[in-house]
């Protein structure tokens, strides 16, 4: 399991299910089956993001996820190179 805890939020892997948990209680899980792409964004103002796009009927959902720091960037590169590794083999 692959897990990477933000000021905010706790992002976890284990192989198959991408767990979200915010401070406020809230959760959100994401099986590797619906996902199409998972990835480290930057915004304009040079903020980097984590973005999970979906697989959806009609096409594909591109979602805001968590907002890193710095220090936060090596551990979420190892979880996007993960869930994509683990994407690729299905």
């Amino acid at each position: 399991m692959i897990e990477l805890k933000t000021e905010w939020e706790i992002v976890a892997f284990d192989g198959r299910i991408i767990d979200r948990y915010s401070h406020s209680g809230a959760s959100e899980h994401y099986h590797i089956d619906y996902i199409q792409s998972f990835k480290l964004t930057t915004d304009k103002k040079g903020r980097q993001f984590l973005r999970i796009e979906m697989k959806t009927p009609g096409g594909f959902k591109l979602k805001p996820f968590t907002q890193l720091s710095t220090e936060n960037v090596p551990q979420a590169q190892a979880l996007v190179d993960e869930v994509m590794r683990v994407i690729a083999t299905r």
